[in-house]
């Protein structure tokens, strides 16, 4: 199962997203044991090692549940 919220993105401008700009991203597991950002709505990807490299560089608006399809 993954996790869709709404977030604003608080890093450097990379990985198809803007700095400052909220995003509707999903949030699950990728390869490797990493974290997968992946936008719903557009083409921005990236992947984080840590959950605190994920905070970092988002600020998470809005939290709910959807299937990982």
């Amino acid at each position: 199962m993954a996790e869709v919220v709404t977030a604003q993105f608080m890093g450097r401008t990379s990985c198809g997203f803007v700095t400052g700009k909220y995003y509707e991203i999903e949030v699950s597991a990728g390869l490797g044991g990493c974290l997968r950002v992946q936008e719903v709505r557009g083409n921005g990807f990236c992947p984080y090692s840590t959950l605190e490299n994920l905070k970092r560089n988002w600020r998470v608006l809005d939290l709910r549940q959807t299937e990982n399809k």
